[in-house]
């Protein structure tokens, strides 16, 4: 999963802070000349060496390269991502919390990066040139450095104390004719861009398909208003995709004006927020940023789209009128078990399954997705199951969800509030909630689960099977069982999913304080106990304890375990024949070959037959992968290129505890999953072997060692793509391409903000 970090303690680089001077006026310019510039030539060149770094909530100093509003904004000094804040901090978001360059700087502590005097170089300007000019090895990676420079007074200091690090941070420069590109651009006065330009982009031809789709969400009867919160909620940080609109993407806003007058967003922090006024309008905005691939969420708008809604919200009887309209305090509204319960249960759940692999995406390219604190709270590898429609609870049991509701609280009810935000409130209540859907299970399921009970895909969906890797300090998704059998493995249900999707999607906040972070990292120890449980019902009863201790290994954790997460899943063995001592692999080879058919249970990929000397690698665990990086992209050159994502899987005695990560490692038991094509966003590093050199490669991979750093820095020399090497930009240049290729309409700008720094 890729979890936003929200106790992410680096080290602070200090500098002097020279306070600048209040800038009440911009030299902006603009003319049909300097747009035709920029959309040919710079914006190509940003697209191609900065937003691979500078680009959405992780930038460094929050500069977001990926809009020519992201230049016009400019940095600040001011921390998204801190672990010590006691309060929570001004929201940023670029397009939402302020709309124009001098806000941004007037009222939000951002600095210019571009020029205020036309007799002055910006800082964009000196760093580009700088880089060019010392083109050493930075020392600290550039998510960890928080050194930036606000000033031409600062610039100086910065560039005395780093002269290495000038941009692009550690990599390359910019060929001379690219930092001619650049500062031309910079040197016509601040970037803007003309008035019908902007028009264009911020109010395009509306076609009919848009109208349609609002009108749907806007209709004014009770019902309708409902089940568009509702889906409001659930898909605001969606990319919309129409095929009416090919290359396109959409996001859904809500907006104080309607069609056709420009869009007016409201700006709350959570998208359960009080709107401020009973008169507002859901829009689609069309997605002006750059695309980058952390971010990438693609949620389809089409007929099929629209036929399964007026299915699952307008067709269904609900039990419950929609006749009063669910309050916006943040007791309600932050807990969707009570905000939304005139819905179907199972409808909802149907919702979420349709799209499984955009929901759980969302956990992982949310901004809550960051940090190795926020990311250690999962397994290295794991499946996700879901339990099917017909046997979920909350589902089919009448009034279960309703008398529960108040025992599926979740932090964000508590706000920023220290005292509401305390973990052990929201604790007692989910204890309270396995307590009691435990005695359900034991009554709908006396003689235990079948393997029926687990969601087929409805026969045509392939994302009733998700594999998650966990790469650090961020994490990837996909459909499939892809890798061998992991250590544990998940089954959500209704309940599980929803509040997951709450507690770290709609209701978490990234820029909020310690205690409403801690508590959602907190409590997503129980909705991993609640999915590993789930899971260990489908399993022979004498099976579950051994299973359970080999995930929580030690004795705090099994303590732990013991008193705040006692076994809560159905209590009766299973009803599934298990003939070996692996039941968990048996059960996954009977989900895939007897549940699920082949268009569910799709096609494993497999390593091209002239590549299967990496096979070798996969045999057995070992100490020897110690050293690698958590994920590296190999580039095996032949007659035609080959990308393989190369995933270190550091085992751990349990996941139970947000600090002390380090000391609960057991490089022992480290593998290695390698996959062809991409999965990740953030690579570590780049590895490059002939075709013809592959057994050589295994050879020497196996004989690594992380007390021989010889031997590592003579593979890396002869594998590896530093970030010094001259030609570095041209070997990511062909592994964006294949990864084009690979992701098709789901790529985007691969991410090096986390890219080693051998």
């Amino acid at each position: 999963m890729r979890f936003q970090c929200f106790i992410l303690v680096f080290l602070l680089a200090a500098c002097t802070v020279s306070k600048s001077p209040v800038i009440t006026q911009l030299p902006e310019t603009s003319s049909t000349e300097q747009d035709q510039f920029y959309f040919k030539s710079v914006k190509p060149l940003l697209d191609k060496r900065c937003v691979t770094c500078h680009s959405c909530y992780t930038a460094p100093c929050q500069l977001n390269l990926a809009h020519i509003e992201g230049v016009r904004r400019g940095a600040t000094k001011n921390l998204l991502y801190d672990g010590t804040r006691i309060t929570a901090a001004d929201p940023t978001r670029l397009f939402v919390d302020a709309h124009t360059a001098l806000d941004w700087m007037q009222k939000k502590d951002f600095f210019p990066v571009a020029r205020t005097k036309t007799d002055e170089v910006s800082l964009m300007e000196a760093l580009v040139t700088q880089r060019l000019a010392h083109q050493g090895p930075v020392k600290i990676n550039s998510k960890n450095s928080h050194e930036c420079p606000a000033n031409t007074t600062e610039l100086q200091g910065y560039q005395k104390k780093f002269p290495e690090a000038g941009m692009p941070y550690g990599f390359p420069p910019l060929n001379p004719d690219e930092v001619r590109i650049m500062n031309q651009w910079l040197a016509q006065g601040y970037p803007k861009l003309t008035a019908l330009r902007q028009q264009k982009l911020s109010q395009p031809q509306k076609p009919a398909v848009l109208v349609r789709w609002e009108k749907l969400w806007n209709q004014p009867d009770l019902k309708h208003r409902l089940v568009a919160r509702y889906i409001y909620e659930h898909l605001f940080l969606g990319h919309l995709q129409l095929p009416e609109l090919p290359g396109e993407f959409y996001r859904i806003v809500r907006s104080h004006t309607a069609a056709p007058a420009p869009i007016s967003i409201i700006a709350t922090t959570w998208p359960f927020d009080d709107p401020g006024t009973d008169s507002f309008f859901y829009r689609l905005q069309k997605v002006e940023e750059t695309i980058t691939l952390k971010n990438h969420l693609i949620y389809p708008l089409n007929q099929a789209t629209w036929d399964r809604w007026q299915s699952l919200f307008f067709e269904e009887p609900w039990t419950l009128e929609a006749k009063d309209w669910p309050s916006y305090e943040n007791r309600v509204a932050a807990n969707p078990f009570l905000a939304f319960q005139a819905i179907p249960a199972a409808s909802r759940y149907r919702f979420l399954l349709d799209n499984a692999l955009f929901f759980v995406s969302a956990f992982i390219k949310g901004p809550v997705c960051e940090g190795p604190i926020a990311v250690n709270v999962i397994d290295e590898h794991f499946y996700i199951f879901f339990l099917t429609p017909r046997e979920d609870l909350a589902a089919q049991s009448p009034g279960f969800l309703e008398r529960a509701a108040q025992d599926l609280t979740l932090p964000a009810e508590g706000r920023n509030n220290p005292l509401s935000s305390l973990y052990i409130k929201y604790k007692a209540a989910q204890l309270d909630f396995v307590q009691q859907r435990q005695k359900l299970f034991a009554e709908s399921f006396p003689k235990g689960l079948e393997l029926n009970d687990i969601w087929d895909g409805d026969g045509h969906n392939p994302q009733a099977v998700l594999s998650v890797f966990r790469h650090f300090d961020h994490a990837s998704v996909s459909t499939g069982a892809l890798g061998r059998t992991p250590k544990t493995i998940w089954v959500m249900d209704f309940p599980i999913f929803e509040r997951m999707y709450y507690l770290l999607v709609a209701g978490f906040d990234v820029f909020g304080n310690v205690f409403h972070q801690s508590a959602t990292r907190m409590y997503m120890d129980n909705l991993r106990v609640e999915s590993e449980d789930l899971f260990l019902s489908f399993l022979p009863k004498k099976d579950r304890v051994r299973l359970r201790k080999h995930w929580y290994r030690g004795l705090a954790a099994q303590e732990l375990m013991k008193y705040l997460n006692p076994y809560g899943g159905v209590p009766a063995s299973s009803l599934i024949p298990y003939y070996t001592q692996d039941p968990k692999h048996e059960f996954v080879q009977y989900v895939l070959k007897e549940r699920f058919n082949a268009n569910v249970r799709g096609h494993s990929p497999k390593l091209h037959p002239k590549d299967q000397p990496l096979q070798q690698l996969l045999q057995k665990p070992g100490a020897h992968f110690a050293p690698l990086p958590d994920i590296s992209f190999l580039l095996v050159q032949g007659a035609q290129d080959r990308l393989y994502s190369l995933i270190h899987h550091k085992e751990h005695l349990n996941v139970s505890f947000m600090f002390g990560e380090d000391g609960r490692l057991i490089p022992a038991e480290d593998r290695l999953e390698i996959l062809p094509g991409v999965y990740g966003a953030f690579p570590n590093f780049f590895l490059k072997v002939r075709e013809a050199d592959l057994p050589t490669f295994v050879k020497d991979t196996l004989q690594l060692r992380a007390s021989d750093p010889a031997r590592l820095k003579a593979w890396i020399q002869r594998y590896g793509i530093s970030r010094q090497q001259p030609d570095f930009w041209s070997y990511f240049d062909r592994i964006q391409g294949l990864t084009d290729q690979w992701k098709k309409r789901d790529t985007g700008i691969l991410d090096l903000s986390k890219y080693e720094l051998w």
